[in-house]
This record gives structure tokens, sequence and C-alpha cells, in this order.
């Protein structure tokens, strides 16, 4: 659906479809190398109060199988 979505093949309202959004982020990470992609994302993120969840747990790339 990305490629659909970059090229204007899609209607606004698929365009706004939460599912479709969710798709194409966690879509492109499927094809990532998981030190590159699922763990920086993560690293980057934080709830509505500002606090990043993930410093909670020790994750080094190091440790990471993919």
């Amino acid at each position: 659906m990305l490629a659909a979505q970059l090229r204007g093949k899609l209607t606004q309202k698929e365009e706004d479809l939460e599912d479709l959004l969710t798709s194409n982020v966690f879509g492109s990470i499927k094809y990532t190398d998981c030190k590159m992609g699922l763990i920086p994302l993560l690293a980057a993120t934080e709830d509505s109060n500002g606090f990043n969840h993930l410093i909670s747990f020790p994750i080094s790339q190091e440790n990471v199988i993919c």
C-alpha cells in the first residue's frame, strides 16, 4: 500500500485510515535490519508526558538478535 500511496493512487479517505498509516510505518521497518529500524524508532518515542519507556529496559543494540 505504501507504493500506491506514494504514487497518489489512494483516495483521501483511504490515506487517512489509521491502519494504513500504521501498516506503512511497520511494514517498512519489516524490510530493515532491526538494529537500524525498530530499535532507533523505539528509542525516539515518548508517551504523552514526554517519557521514553525504552530507557527503563536495558537494551543495547549489540544484544539484539535479528
